[in-house]
């Protein structure tokens, strides 16, 4: 990975120690700089999402991605900086009582002294205080959350005929996930 090549794609000039600092800055380049992309996906173009595919795409190429391309290059920046990063599975609700499959959508998880959220597609302000609720939880042991709001915590909690929830996002660390990122 050419880090000053990403750094520049993203207008970064800042520090790059191992802190939240950091961390909180290299985020927010990010998000102002890769846009949300699934161009690829309705273009039937192969979807690579080896590191080296990717940094082709998103920064020789500049262009976007959709969250395994831009999370999963960001996370091999953030660890090629030092950074102890963890790959997240999550479902999405899609309105009314229907989510999409595992895997998904997916978030970075981000140890320093305490955990941080690095992801693209949910920053502070949105589900950020609910994702970092969640993320304790998973810290804690837990295996999987539902985010939701109050109004619809029952229903969010009581699955379908089929075993899958109804309203809500899911974030669940799976044991491929938990194997691939100890």
């Amino acid at each position: 990975m050419d880090v000053n090549a990403y750094l520049k794609r993203i207008n970064y000039d800042g520090p790059l120690d191992v802190s939240p600092e950091t961390l909180r800055r290299l985020h927010l380049a990010h998000l102002q700089s890769v846009p949300f992309e699934n161009l690829s996906i309705h273009n039937s173009e192969p979807i690579v999402l080896d590191d080296e595919a990717l940094f082709a795409k998103i920064v020789a190429r500049r262009r976007g991605g959709f969250c395994y391309e831009a999370n999963g290059l960001f996370a091999a920046l953030l660890r090629a900086l030092g950074f102890d990063v963890t790959m997240l599975s999550a479902e999405v609700a899609r309105g009314g009582s229907q989510f999409s499959p595992p895997f998904d959508h997916m978030a970075l998880l981000v140890k320093l002294a305490e955990r941080w959220l690095a992801e693209g597609q949910f920053p502070e302000g949105s589900m950020g205080p609910k994702v970092d609720a969640a993320i304790r939880f998973l810290k804690n042991g837990g295996r999987r959350v539902v985010i939701t709001t109050p109004e619809l915590a029952a229903e969010a909690l009581e699955p379908a005929a089929d075993g899958t929830l109804r309203v809500g996002t899911t974030i669940v660390l799976s044991d491929s996930l938990a194997a691939a990122n100890p």
